[in-house]
């Protein structure tokens, strides 16, 4: 999706102001004949006058540009003064016209306007003249600007917001507040770009809630200020939104981000988060790797064609993954529960056979200590002396059990196409539950989708263990048709099927998938909790970080601490680092100690991580990233990224380092939020949403306007009322108000105001000063507009100062 697509896409927004903020982005920019018939067709379709109007504006700007400027410098004064003096004033000729004002004319026509009291102006052509105020205003009209701020109009305020940025930025700090407090997403969105300014830290904390928000008009909101923030600050949080958004059209969005701030180290955190991708979203991810990997192509920094480059990548990822589990697997080995030596047992012989040369000597060294026969068993007959050879397919099935688990053992891609065909007869043979799950753990291995009717016989399996390893296998080779199965072993009595129905279920929904590992992690069994932690490791890194950290702050286990510690020693960085300090701080004795001996055994890479407190004087950028916080510990070289490494300056002071910056945290803490932290913000707009629901009967009709137009907040509470309630709730409220009883009233004037989301609008009814707000319970099939003349039939059912506001009947 390229910026053009994207800007088109935001036009379609509900929110009125990232619509505004829209048109006026596409008022820069340049164009040809062709694309000023399409935006005329944009014109065409377009049903809200506020957006017409606009339209109209960026086209009559065009063709001043095309045409030459219709407006001579010397005539502005009084072509200004003629429109103000009109009794109907043509807002859009005002508009354009204050475009034209150069500086030798402005201080002329901010005196006429100020007289003429432009603040009280038509909301349609406000936001434009606000925006000449902007340019050419003074400290004289902040007060105007000020009031503004609380218009009912997004638009307006946003305006408002924007000329106050430049010329009274102070007193917006005392406006952050309210704005943060806004029902519109995107003026929030501003105020939180606003934020960054005086507090970075805070503003970042709000932008990743709007981020992860359930609403998808406050994320949509976030991703449309993104792009305003350093990159640096916000590319975190925006890998962990790519990972766990479910809509491609926001990933996309995302990922333009990416493209246009490609990062050195960028590639091998895309390639990780392409690798637990699936479905639809694979291809979305991939296409934003291609087109970061091609970014830095275009700059220099990669020398090798796309393809190449990615294929590189992908074996690098394959192997740090391997480097991880190897990882994990070594200090499972260690543990006294049988059922974790023989899982760690089976990944490292998965490994072996993979082609890693690490695994074989753990196995190798382990073998004497371990106690269970059926662990030392598979150990010696997989690692010590396998048998890779396999049986001709006449032969097959008149082999021995013994011969068979040597063949499933030694299956690769090659040799499973020879026995392919035999083998989709296997299940009938009755095997043992060591044939099929060793050739349950060989298709997953090596096959392909063609291998599923092979599996599919293993579905109604009772054991647990065939279960689990059926679909972890079929999530390799062919998620989609494990896929309807998975509700139901999420729920299965097993953890081992649980957990691998998770893993599989992760690739259609991975912020679902995450949920529930939580719960498995929060659970009051180590064992349950040392699953969580395995099922964690299959996915990327970024987005099960705060997972881990979870866990980690309540384990007590060893042996599952140590298996935290291995993920986190895989992916380790400077605030990896510091979380990891700030728990030991904060822990008991005994676990302090593992976390200490943790952060000594890597006090290299503390070295590398944590910068001296004396900063160094770089030639170049350092984009040496890419070699150490993507591949730390994993001994593994990722593709060549040209780079100027910065000199070492860390010391032995690293942990003094890490002590200060704890120290300063805890102060922090004992400090009062300020007002427009993000604990504040949420507790004042949860209780002002309490409030509006409580007396949602007895709101003004402006508030109700300003909020229906917004979030829905009101609306969703009269909507109800009006629609869902029913006629006899109408009755019941007017008997008890002694307003209306309900009774039908013909009705005939012109329509005055449209609601912005087409759930009604405002009917001057002609010879009285009655003002009727019209709801639809559902929108009528004529069309209107502003303007039009309305009759028609409509139930009162309550009173606000001179608007009633009613239910459409009928439309004569």
């Amino acid at each position: 999706m390229d910026p053009i697509e994207i800007l088109l896409e935001d036009l379609k927004s509900d929110d009125p102001f990232i619509r505004f903020s829209v048109l006026s982005r596409i008022e820069t920019m340049e164009w040809n004949s062709d694309q000023v018939n399409s935006f005329q067709s944009l014109l065409l379709a377009e049903t809200d006058e506020v957006v017409m109007f606009h339209l109209q504006k960026i086209l009559a700007h065009i063709e001043q540009k095309f045409g030459g400027n219709r407006f001579n410098e010397n005539d502005i004064i009084q072509e200004i003064q003629d429109i103000l003096a009109s009794p109907d004033k043509d807002n859009l000729g005002l508009a354009l016209v204050l475009e034209s004002v150069k500086k030798s004319c402005s201080e002329e026509v901010t005196n006429i306007l100020r007289k003429a009291g432009w603040e009280n102006f038509s909301p349609e052509v406000l936001p434009f003249i606000i925006r000449f105020f902007k340019k050419f205003g003074s400290a004289k009209d902040v007060p105007q600007l000020i009031k503004l701020c609380q218009h009912s109009d997004p638009r307006i305020v946003g305006s408002a917001v924007e000329a106050l940025e430049k010329l009274s930025f102070e007193k917006l700090q005392e406006l952050i507040v309210p704005l943060l407090l806004n029902p519109i997403h995107g003026i929030r969105s501003k105020a939180v770009r606003l934020l960054y300014r005086w507090d970075p830290k805070e503003a970042l904390r709000h932008f990743e809630a709007m981020l992860f928000s359930e609403e998808a008009s406050e994320k949509q909101a976030a991703l449309f200020h993104a792009f305003f923030f350093p990159f640096e600050e916000i590319e975190p949080l925006m890998l962990k939104f790519l990972s766990l958004e479910k809509d491609n059209t926001l990933i996309n969005k995302a990922g333009l981000l990416f493209r246009t701030n490609p990062l050195p180290d960028e590639p091998a955190k895309l390639a990780e988060l392409l690798e637990s991708s699936g479905g639809a979203r694979k291809k979305v991810v991939e296409d934003i790797l291609k087109g970061v990997v091609e970014s830095l192509h275009q700059i220099g920094l990669i020398d090798k064609k796309t393809d190449d480059y990615l294929s590189d990548l992908n074996r690098h990822i394959k192997q740090k993954k391997s480097s991880q589990l190897i990882d994990q697997s070594r200090e499972a080995l260690s543990s006294n529960d049988s059922l974790t030596r023989k899982k760690a047992a089976h990944n490292l012989s998965e490994l072996a056979k993979c082609g890693n040369s690490e695994a074989v000597p753990i196995l190798k060294k382990h073998l004497d200590k371990e106690s269970d026969g059926q662990i030392k068993s598979f150990i010696e007959r997989e690692v010590v002396r396998p048998d890779s050879s396999v049986a001709s397919t006449e032969k097959f099935e008149t082999m021995t059990p013994e011969q068979r688990l040597k063949c499933f053992s030694g299956l690769n891609a090659g040799n499973l196409k020879t026995i392919r065909s035999s083998l989709k007869n296997f299940y009938t043979l009755k095997p043992s539950q060591e044939e099929k799950l060793a050739l349950i753990t060989a298709i997953g291995r090596c096959g392909q989708k063609v291998d599923s009717p092979i599996l599919q016989p293993f579905i109604g399996e009772p054991s647990p263990e065939i279960l689990a390893a059926v679909i972890e296998a079929f999530g390799k080779i062919d998620p989609d048709y494990i896929f309807p199965y998975l509700p139901k072993f999420i729920k299965h009595s097993s953890d081992e099927v649980r957990l691998a129905a998770i893993q599989a279920f992760a690739l259609f929904d991975k912020r679902q998938a995450i949920s529930l590992v939580e719960k498995l992690g929060a659970s009051i069994q180590p064992r349950q909790r040392q699953m969580a932690i395995f099922c964690a490791a299959q996915f990327d890194f970024l987005s099960v970080k705060d997972l881990l950290f979870t866990v980690l702050k309540i384990e007590t286990d060893t042996d599952n601490l140590r298996q935290i510690l291995a993920l986190l020693k895989a992916n380790l960085d400077e605030d990896i680092l510091f979380q990891v300090f700030r728990v030991k701080k904060e822990s008991d004795d005994k676990k302090a100690d593992i976390l200490q001996e943790f952060l000594e055994k890597n006090q290299k890479a503390i070295a590398e991580k944590i910068p001296s407190e004396t900063p160094s004087i770089k030639a170049k950028p350092d984009v040496s990233s890419i070699s150490t916080s993507a591949i730390a510990n994993a001994n593994v070289p990722l593709p060549a990224v040209t780079a100027v490494k910065a000199p070492n300056t860390a010391s032995a002071s690293n942990f003094q380092i890490l002590e200060k910056k704890y120290a300063e945290e805890v102060a922090s803490r004992q400090k009062p939020l300020p007002s427009y932290s993000l604990k504040n913000i949420q507790d004042l707009r949860k209780k002002k949403t309490e409030e509006l629901s409580k007396n949602s009967d007895t709101a003004s009709f402006v508030q109700f306007c300003i909020l229906a137009t917004a979030t829905g907040i009101m609306a969703v509470a009269l909507i109800w009322y009006l629609f869902i309630s029913g006629d006899t709730a109408i009755r019941k409220n007017a008997a008890i108000k002694g307003e209306f009883d309900g009774s039908t009233k013909n009705v005939s004037g012109l329509i005055t105001y449209l609601d912005t989301y087409g759930r009604g609008f405002l009917v001057q009814e002609s010879g009285t000063n009655s003002d009727y707000f019209v709801f639809f319970r559902t929108p009528p099939t004529k069309t209107y507009k502003k303007g039009d003349t309305f009759s028609g039939q409509i139930r009162p059912y309550k009173r606000d100062r001179k608007t009633v506001l009613s239910e459409l009947i009928n439309w004569n």
